[in-house]
Formats: C-alpha cells, structure tokens, sequence
C-alpha cells in the first residue's frame, strides 16, 4: 500500500528519530529529509507520528513534499531576502517549507481514516516574489482544506472542504470525488448553488440549483 521504511546505514537522504522493532520504525517516530545548502545542512519534516512495522500506521502528521527544485529554488529566494547561515537556515526551513498536507488517521502507510487534508495553491510563490509579504500570501491564500473520512489516500465519505476560509462543499464523496448526495456553494459565500444527487463530480439524479441570489434556477 502505503511508503514502507527501513533502517539504514546507507546515505538516503532520511533521517528517522523514534522506536524501532526489526529494524524498522516502530511506535511514535518522525522523519526528516536532509538538504544541503552550501555548507549547511538543514532538515525538513516529512511524517511525524505512529508508525508499525516501517509504515505510517495510526494517528500522525504528514507534511506537504516538494520536488528539490522547488525546494532549492525556495532556499535561494530566502538566502537573497534575508540571508543564510547555520543560525537561521533551520528556523527559515521549518517556517517556509514545513506545512501541514494532512493530518489524521493512517494505515499501512495511507491517509485512511478520519483526517484533515491541507492544499496550498500558492505554496510555490515564494519561489520568484523576492518580497517580505511571501510568507503571508502562503498562509493566507485560498486555502482548501478537506475535513472527512479517508480511504487508501482518498477522500471517500461524508466530507466538508473550505475553500478560503469559506464551506465549499458539504456532502458525500467517493475516490477523491464528489459522488451521492452533497451541496455546493457560491465561492466565497454562504449561498447554495447546487444541492442533491452527484457522480463521480458532477450533478446528478434529483437536486436544486440556485442563482445567487438563492432563487431556484432549476428544480
């Protein structure tokens, strides 16, 4: 299913700090990636949280991945803003690039479970703005978090998403979409647009669709 990991002498890039049985992580642990910036070395958190026979299992953290370009070009963007050296390279690394992806319930290396999943549009803006507003535009910035019910990674139950700051959708879904019955709102408003039946995305079977204004369009 699910990332399995275990325990290694061998240069991997991975650091892992937790309980251990049969050479693989075992019990609460966390796992860092190592970069190399220069001469320093800084560690970003990938999982942190229970683990069973070397894969996530139970409650945990998982942080949100990004391909090494967009990490150096990130670090690179930092070192001309505000400097970098073995005093601040880790607090810069945990403040820019230490975002939450999903935190909840796991097993056997999968979001499965109860769990909140974080997606961050603009978490790659820092890379080309050179600008001390970068940081606020990341955390504010239409967010969509998906608060439900997991399956293998997927969102499959009854769900709520907010898209920035405000209910999107409320309703079931089944593999990431939104499929059974479930109502959809104006972005960034509190009207119905749509309310009744879904598959795989889309409208379907018995439902209502307002203006937004709230008068019913079809029915």
């Amino acid at each position: 299913k699910g990332s399995s990991y275990s325990l290694t002498t061998e240069g991997t890039g991975l650091v892992y700090m937790g309980g251990e049985r049969k050479n693989k992580p075992d019990g609460l642990g966390g796992i860092w990636r190592s970069y190399q910036v220069g001469d320093v070395t800084v560690q970003k958190l990938v999982y942190a949280g229970y683990f069973s026979k070397g894969q996530y299992d139970g409650n945990g953290i998982l942080f949100k991945d990004y391909d090494d370009s967009a990490v150096q070009n990130t670090f690179d963007t930092i070192s001309s803003m505000y400097g970098w050296n073995a005093d601040n390279a880790q607090k810069y690394c945990e403040e820019y690039l230490e975002s939450i992806a999903y935190i909840g319930d796991f097993d056997k290396g999968d979001q499965t479970g109860k769990g909140v999943y974080f997606q961050y549009p603009y978490m790659e803006y820092l890379e080309y703005e050179n600008s001390d507003d970068a940081q606020e535009v990341i955390n504010t910035s239409d967010i969509d978090i998906y608060k439900g019910s997991f399956k293998d990674g997927k969102c499959s139950g009854k769900f709520k998403i907010y898209h920035d700051r405000y209910l999107f959708y409320d309703g079931d879904m089944a593999k990431d979409q939104m499929d059974g019955k479930g109502t959809i709102y104006f972005e960034d408003s509190k009207q119905i647009r749509y309310k009744g039946g879904w598959k795989k995305g889309q409208y379907d079977g018995k439902g209502t669709l307002y203006d937004e204004n709230g008068e019913v369009k079809v029915s």
